[in-house]
């Protein structure tokens, strides 16, 4: 797993378990979740991931990478977009 932090972590996934419907907080969520989430097709949330509006760590390699979402990170994503 790698973080993305000075290099690879982005400012904000891919579906392995994207049919778990209500992760627990402190959970890392798929792309696919956090689009289901905020009504948005994946590759909007690939989008944010990239332009770092959401944190991001990535867990796949570099040739097709894949990302996980923290709550935290839907929390600061939202409380600067004033979503309720």
């Amino acid at each position: 797993m790698t973080f993305m932090g000075a290099s690879n972590w982005r400012g904000a996934g891919d579906g392995a378990n994207s049919d778990k419907s209500s992760p627990a907080h402190g959970a890392l969520l798929t792309p696919a979740q956090v689009g289901r989430r905020y009504q948005v097709a994946t590759s909007t949330v690939i989008g944010w991931i990239k332009s770092r509006k959401i944190g991001a760590i990535q867990i796949g390699g570099t040739k097709k990478p894949r990302y996980r979402i923290s709550e935290e990170s839907l929390e600061r994503f939202e409380k600067l977009r004033n979503i309720l």
